[in-house]
């Protein structure tokens, strides 16, 4: 048999050979094995990897992921305070419209640590009048909950804690409820394989809402709990929030227009000013002397001038180097009697949400009488003639704003005005200022 031949046959018959056997018969016969060739599809095999690897990651990320922290505050204002387990803050929500009253007077919080936020959280509470620190009998209710038992504990401890150290140090004599100490729930919680803090939202929602399964309310997270138990109204809180920004907004538009007309009339004075020293270095005449003379005491009657009345060279200098001071007075009243609107006005919303009424507003007041203002300055005010004229200008606001709740307050704040008042001199005392003063809180008396 020729040798072609009988490689056709060992060639046909070896593929029922083992595949090893038949390298060994042919390697015998001389006859050169032919390497395989490997074929394989690049993209195919670059899928797969691609795959493999995402499955380790998100396994992993899934693994290692530590569940947030949910903090419920209950003062009157209900808050919800969303942590991670480094005590930063990943969202605030409002559970109520007292709550969300707070968060709209509070600064900025996300990305603050735990004690920064309830540090501002609680100092907006007081002065919005939500909390009593010196009342013994307040209480603050918090609970803190994860759905590992552990970390729940963990971040309990430390949230007590920051409580703890923010009353010490304001000397609050509030007291902190913290419900995750209540007994019972323990047993449960294991048995259903999550924490006494997600039991205790899941028995409180089965009672606000009958509907609700013990197996669905398992199932829901700590934010879907709070939402069922508060009874939560995303319509009425955005109705609130749209109400409350849009005056804020008006008032801040209005504080802005006075203040632009304010440093308008620094520069009308200065520009004033000016053109008397002009006009007298070309041409220091009498007629000219008298006029600037009766703008002096027309315009600054209580100014303590150091130079003599025939000096009006030195006495216009003395002015102009006062005008930043000037302006700055007149901001500084602009800006505490904006911000006594403001007070009084969250007063006022405070009242009226309680009732769910959104009919509260606030037209800007402006008590600030630019003349009245200069012609009673004077060159190095004390202490007591500033803090007077800051107090007769909060009194005119609150007369002006015509709340009947705000009496109390005018009260207050007349008593104060008094005890400043004797502390300064006749002439300030008889000055034509007070006497206005004196003469609208009469008649404020008198309604």
């Amino acid at each position: 048999m020729k040798n072609r031949e009988l490689k056709r046959r060992l060639r046909i018959e070896s593929l029922n050979f083992v595949p090893n056997l038949k390298e060994e018969i042919l390697q015998k016969l001389n006859i050169p094995v032919k390497p395989k060739k490997l074929y394989f599809n690049f993209w195919k095999i670059a899928l797969v990897f691609s795959v493999f690897i995402l499955s380790l990651i998100l396994s992993f990320s899934s693994f290692s992921k530590t569940p947030s922290t949910i903090l419920t505050i209950d003062i009157n204002p209900s808050l919800e305070i969303e942590l991670n387990e480094k005590e930063k803050l990943l969202s605030v929500r409002a559970l109520n419209l007292d709550g969300a009253h707070v968060l709209e007077c509070a600064p900025e919080l996300n990305g603050k640590t735990l004690e920064e936020a309830l540090s501002l959280l609680l100092q907006v509470s007081v002065e919005l009048g939500y909390l009593d620190p010196e009342n013994e009998a307040a209480e603050i209710n918090i609970l803190t909950v994860n759905k590992l038992q552990k970390l729940e504990d963990k971040m309990n401890q430390k949230v007590q804690e920051k409580f703890e150290k923010l009353f010490q140090k304001n000397s609050w004599k509030t007291k902190v409820k913290n419900r995750n100490q209540d007994g019972g729930l323990n047993e449960k919680a294991k048995k259903n394989k999550t924490s006494k803090g997600i039991m205790m939202l899941i028995e409180k929602a089965l009672k606000a809402d009958p509907n609700l399964s013990f197996n669905e309310a398992l199932k829901l997270s700590p934010k879907e709990l709070n939402t069922i138990i508060k009874d939560y109204r995303e319509d009425d809180l955005k109705e609130f929030q749209d109400k409350y920004r849009d005056i804020i907004k008006k008032l801040e538009e209005k504080k802005r227009e006075v203040d632009k007309e304010n440093e308008q009339k620094i520069e009308d004075l200065k520009e004033s000013l000016n053109n008397y020293l002009k006009r007298l270095n070309k041409n220091g005449n009498m007629a000219l002397r008298v006029e600037i003379k009766r703008f002096l005491e027309d315009q600054f009657p209580d100014f303590n001038f150091i130079c003599s009345g025939g000096d009006l060279q030195g006495r216009i200098n003395e002015l102009l180097n006062e005008t930043d001071s000037l302006k700055s007075l007149l901001n500084e009243t602009v800006e505490n009697n904006y911000r006594i609107q403001i007070e009084y006005f969250n007063q006022e919303v405070k009242k009226k949400i309680g009732n769910k009424d959104f009919k509260f507003d606030c037209e800007f007041q402006k008590q600030v009488n630019f003349d009245d203002l200069i012609k009673n300055y004077r060159k190095g005010m004390s202490f007591d003639q500033k803090q007077i004229y800051q107090l007769t200008i909060e009194i005119n606001t609150l007369i002006a704003l015509n709340k009947p709740f705000l009496s109390d307050s005018i009260t207050r704040l007349y008593t104060q005005y008094q005890n400043h008042l004797v502390k300064t001199d006749e002439s300030f005392q008889n000055s034509l200022y007070i006497q206005k003063f004196e003469a609208a809180y009469e008649e404020f008396l008198n309604r």
